[in-house]
C-alpha cells in the first residue's frame, strides 16, 4: 500500500452492480500534474482513456459497467463528505 498527497480534481459516476463514484485526483508532489485543479484542464484524449478503460476493464468478468458523467472537484467533495458521514453512521458502530 502507498500513501500519496493528492488534490481531488472531479468524480466519475458509474454503474457497475449499482452507483460506483470513482473520485479523480492528481498527486500533489508531481510537478507534471499538481498544477492541475479540474477536470476541464485534463487533455481531452485523457478524459476518453479513463472512461474506456472503467468501461472495459471488468469485462473479464462479464460485469457490464456504465459510465455516466463527469463531475466537478464540489461533487466530488460532497461525495466524500457523505461518505465518511455514512461510514461513522453505518460501519464504525459495528466496530466499537
Amino acid at each position: 500500500m502507498s500513501i500519496v498527497t493528492a488534490h481531488v480534481i472531479g468524480v466519475m459516476r458509474m454503474i457497475d452492480k449499482g452507483m460506483d463514484d470513482k473520485i479523480i485526483a492528481v498527486c500533489a508532489n508531481d510537478i507534471s500534474v499538481s498544477h492541475i485543479t479540474s477536470l476541464d484542464e485534463l487533455p481531452p484524449h485523457l478524459m476518453s482513456e479513463i472512461r474506456h478503460f472503467f468501461e472495459q476493464y471488468k469485462k473479464l468478468e462479464h460485469t457490464e459497467v456504465v459510465v455516466e458523467e463527469f463531475m466537478d472537484k464540489e461533487k466530488a467533495f460532497e461525495i466524500i463528505t457523505q461518505s465518511i458521514l455514512d461510514y461513522k453512521k453505518d460501519i464504525l458502530p459495528d466496530i466499537n
